[in-house]
C-alpha cells in the first residue's frame, strides 16, 4: 500500500496531490451558483477555466466547453489542464498533469506554478500534442482569483496556431526561399554575362532549383498533413538511393557551406516499400536540422540498414542537445532559434508517425553526439 501511494505522489515538476471529490463538487458549487461570475467568464472569447490549489478544474467558461463538445462542466471537473485537453504526457505518470518531466518545460505548467507561487499574473507560450497525435499551440495566461474567502486560479487559453503559421510562412517566403531565389538569379547573371561559365555553373543552377522546388513542396505536405488529407503513394525504392537524393539536394545549399556530408562506408542498401517522397522529406529535414545545429568545419554522417524486417536511417552530428530542449523537439513551432523555426522536427513525427508506419527519436550526449533516427517496416501497410 506505502509503495502504491508512493508512486501516485511522485513527481518531476508540480505536486500530484489533488483534492478529494466532494471537496471539487463544493468548489465547482462556489461558481456554477454566482451566476454574476459565471456571466463574466462565458464573456471571455478565450477559453478559460478555475482552477484549485491542487490545479484542478472547477469551472469552465462556454466556449470552452463548446470547444470541447461537452454539454456541462460534469466529465472535465477535477482535471488538470494537460487531462482536459487530452495531453499526450498527462498519462505519463500515476500523478497525471504536471507531474512527468515534460512539464518542466510546459508553459502552461510553468505558468500555472509561477501564478500560484509568487501571486502574479503570468503568461506563457505552450505547444501541446494530444494522445491521437494532433498538435496545438495556445498562449496562456493563469492569474489568482479569491472566490468566497478561498484561493484559485484564472487560467485562460488562447489558440495562437494561425499566428504561429504566419510566422513560419513569413519566415520560408521572407527568408529561406529569398536566399535560394538570390542565389538562381546570381547564377543567371555570371551565365548572362560569360556564356561560357555555364557547364561549370550547370549543376549550382540545377541544384538551387531543385532546392527552390523542396522548400516549397515541404510546406505544401506540411500544411496537407496537418490538415489530415496527405495522400501516401507506396512504391518500392532504395534507402541508400534516397541517402544519395538527399546528399545531392544539400551539395549547394547555403546550409552545407563548410560542413562536411557523408554517408556511412556501412550504409545498406535496403529495398523497401513507402513513400518514396515523404521518407526523402523526413531524411532531409534530419539532415537540415544537424546542418543547423553543426559547426563549420564538422561533419554529418548519413547510415541506413535493415534492422528486425524495418529499415532504419540514421543521420549524426557532434552536437549536444540540452536536456530541456529535448523534452519539446517534436513540438509544433518549438524553436530555439527565434520565430517561424521549429516546423522541420515537428513534420518528422508527423509524416514519420502518422502517415508512414514508422517510428522516430534521437539520442543525444557528449560521447557520441547527436542521432536522429527514422525507421519504417519494409513492407508499407
Amino acid at each position: 500500500m506505502a509503495s502504491i501511494i508512493k508512486d501516485l505522489l511522485y513527481t518531476a515538476f508540480a505536486p500530484a496531490e489533488r483534492a478529494s471529490s466532494p471537496k471539487v463538487d463544493e468548489q465547482v458549487s462556489l461558481f456554477s451558483g454566482d451566476n454574476k461570475t459565471r456571466q463574466i467568464f462565458d464573456f471571455f472569447p478565450d477559453f478559460a477555466v478555475v482552477l484549485n490549489r491542487q490545479r484542478q478544474v472547477v469551472h469552465a467558461n462556454s466556449p470552452l466547453l463548446q470547444f470541447l463538445k461537452l454539454p456541462s462542466i460534469d466529465s472535465i471537473k477535477g482535471l488538470r489542464p494537460g487531462e482536459m485537453l487530452n495531453c499526450l504526457h498527462s498519462s505519463d505518470n500515476p500523478g497525471g498533469c504536471g507531474t512527468t518531466e515534460f512539464c518542466r518545460v510546459c508553459g502552461a505548467a510553468n505558468a500555472i506554478m509561477n501564478s500560484m507561487e509568487n501571486k502574479t499574473r503570468e503568461m506563457q507560450d505552450c505547444e501541446i500534442t494530444t494522445a491521437d497525435g494532433n498538435a496545438v499551440n495556445f498562449r496562456v495566461w493563469a492569474s489568482p482569483m479569491v472566490q468566497n474567502g478561498i484561493d484559485f486560479t484564472v487560467f485562460v487559453l488562447r489558440d495562437i496556431a494561425d499566428e504561429k503559421y504566419r510566422s513560419a510562412l513569413e519566415r520560408i517566403f521572407l527568408h529561406d526561399l529569398m536566399n535560394t531565389a538570390s542565389g538562381l538569379y546570381g547564377v543567371h547573371l555570371m551565365l548572362k554575362d560569360n556564356h561560357s561559365l555555364f557547364p561549370d555553373y550547370a549543376n549550382s543552377l540545377a541544384g538551387l532549383s531543385l532546392q527552390l522546388l523542396e522548400e516549397i513542396e515541404n510546406q505544401r505536405d506540411l500544411l496537407s498533413a496537418e490538415k489530415g488529407n496527405l495522400i501516401v503513394k507506396p512504391e518500392k525504392f532504395s534507402s541508400l538511393g534516397l541517402l544519395k537524393d538527399v546528399m545531392e539536394l544539400y551539395r549547394f545549399h547555403d546550409l552545407g557551406e563548410d560542413r562536411i556530408i557523408k554517408i556511412s562506408s556501412d550504409a545498406e542498401k535496403v529495398k523497401f516499400t513507402s513513400d518514396q517522397t515523404l521518407v526523402f522529406r523526413v531524411v532531409s529535414n534530419m539532415v537540415k536540422n544537424a546542418l543547423e545545429a553543426s559547426k563549420a568545419g564538422e561533419t554529418i554522417l548519413l547510415d541506413c540498414f535493415e534492422d528486425s524486417e524495418k529499415v532504419v536511417f540514421k543521420v549524426h552530428n557532434s552536437e549536444v542537445i540540452p536536456d530541456d530542449v529535448g523534452l519539446r523537439i517534436f513540438n509544433r513551432g518549438f524553436s530555439t532559434k527565434g520565430g517561424g523555426r521549429g516546423w522541420g522536427t515537428y513534420s518528422i513525427k508527423l509524416l514519420t508517425e502518422k502517415y508512414l508506419h514508422g517510428k522516430c527519436g534521437f539520442s543525444s550526449s557528449h560521447e557520441d553526439g547527436t542521432v536522429f533516427y527514422a525507421e519504417y517496416p519494409l513492407e508499407f501497410g
